[in-house]
């Protein structure tokens, strides 16, 4: 958080919005979420 912060990719004002909001999701019936996460290596050939 206090990267996105300090980048001014978003300010502390957004954080406490979207956790707002995302509290307020969790109590929806038809919620769901999803994360994907993946990882790649790759070698060369010589």
């Amino acid at each position: 958080m206090e990267a996105t912060i300090g980048h001014g990719l978003a300010s502390e004002d957004d954080f406490d919005r979207w956790r707002r909001s995302l509290d307020e999701w969790i109590h929806e019936p038809g919620a769901f979420a999803a994360f994907a996460w993946g990882e790649t290596i790759g070698r060369r050939p010589w």
